[in-house]
């Protein structure tokens, strides 16, 4: 009945405006009559729309959900200090991106220092004195890029190194626009994730929508002990890598001292997000410092006795604890760590890199649909 008063309205609307205006109530007319099915298949096609547009910013959404679940504890105590959601948000995202900075311009700054205490040491070298000294002024850098043969060799790969640099400088803006949508959508999943859960549930009939909460409630949870349990599993890796080397360090033999502690420590942290695989990445390139270092000073017992020792804290305290010991409490309270471990090891192999946090996710999805969607069929069924 509704929709043959709306019918008639707009049959009565149409005379009065034309142009523009009369096609758009064509477009009105043809809405107002579709039926069930008609509304299913615009649906279906708004949906596809949305996930070919969600697929191609997959990664981003992906780690948003990583960046709100890490987050949110700080978003709950900020939120209850200052009753706004836009102002809890914000600081939150501050105190999010703060750590990474900080990381960052740490690892900078390392990185700057090696490179002048490289050049103060083997600078004496006769062939990076000569190139030094070569370069020690402007003109001098412009004969060489003025030589005929830099020049012919420049023409003649020009098209390769233009896509070269436009492919880098293409990555640039990308990336930027990457961490902004992060942050964005991480802001507006504090500030409005609720909103949209209480949306959905309220579209669904009663019985179907008691089902849903618990069924979102399930998956929320777990993706929080997840992804904040890794996060805090990092934390811990760190502080364990820290004391580890620096007891290292306390009977290290001379030269043989593991460097920068703290940055080491960090990038373990860091590297623990990655199960099993991680930390391996970090400590194996650095244990291969170490022995190329004793080749270098020359085996002793002494020294022997220093590369097993630290080869055993290393594997067993900072790599075995984290992974075998507190990653199953904190992170996998409600699923199996071996699923977990599946997820972690399957996505990847699969997905790309984006499987590092997709394929926990489905375990997650999976396993909570079957905890609490699954029996309440069975119940509907036998009632």
């Amino acid at each position: 009945m509704g929709r043959a008063v709306i019918c008639v309205t707009i049959q009565q609307l149409r005379f009065k405006y034309s142009g523009g205006n009369y096609y758009l109530l064509q477009v009105i007319v043809c809405v107002a009559k579709m039926n069930k099915k008609s509304w299913f298949v615009l649906g279906a096609l708004l949906f596809s729309g949305a996930v070919f547009l969600t697929y191609k910013f997959l990664d981003v959404l992906l780690f948003s959900v990583f960046v709100y679940y890490i987050s949110r504890p700080i978003y709950a105590i900020l939120h209850k200090y200052f009753g706004h959601p836009s102002i809890s948000s914000f600081i939150t995202m501050l105190c999010v991106i703060t750590p990474f900075l900080f990381a960052f311009v740490y690892t900078f700054y390392i990185a700057t220092k090696e490179l002048i205490a490289f050049l103060n040491v083997y600078g004496s070298i006769p062939i990076i004195n000569t190139i030094l000294t070569e370069f020690n002024s402007m003109d001098k850098i412009m004969a060489v890029l003025q030589q005929q043969e830099l020049i012919d060799m420049v023409t003649v790969n020009s098209s390769a190194i233009f896509k070269v640099l436009s492919g880098l400088l293409a990555t640039i803006p990308m990336f930027l626009l990457k961490v902004f949508l992060v942050f964005s959508l991480t802001y507006y999943m504090q500030k409005d994730g609720s909103k949209l859960i209480s949306y959905v549930l309220k579209q669904l009939p009663k019985s179907d929508s008691l089902v849903a909460e618990r069924l979102f409630r399930e998956i929320d949870r777990n993706l929080f002990y997840l992804f904040f349990g890794s996060i805090a599993n990092a934390f811990l890796t760190s502080v364990i890598a820290y004391i580890s080397f620096t007891t290292l360090n306390s009977i290290a033999p001379a030269g043989l001292a593991v460097p920068y502690v703290a940055l080491i420590s960090i990038l373990m942290g860091l590297a623990s997000l990655i199960p099993m695989l991680g930390l391996k990445l970090v400590w194996i390139p650095m244990y291969i410092y170490l022995v190329a270092m004793s080749l270098v000073i020359g085996i002793t017992s002494e020294i022997a006795i220093y590369l097993t020792i630290a080869f055993l804290v290393i594997n067993f305290v900072i790599d075995a604890i984290p992974d075998l010991v507190i990653r199953p409490y904190i992170a996998a309270r409600r699923v199996h760590a071996g699923l977990l471990l599946f997820g972690y090891i399957l996505g990847p192999v699969v997905l790309g890199l984006v499987g590092f946090f997709l394929g926990p996710i489905l375990v997650i999805i999976i396993t909570s649909y079957f905890r609490t969607v699954v029996p309440a069929l069975k119940n509907r069924s036998s009632a």
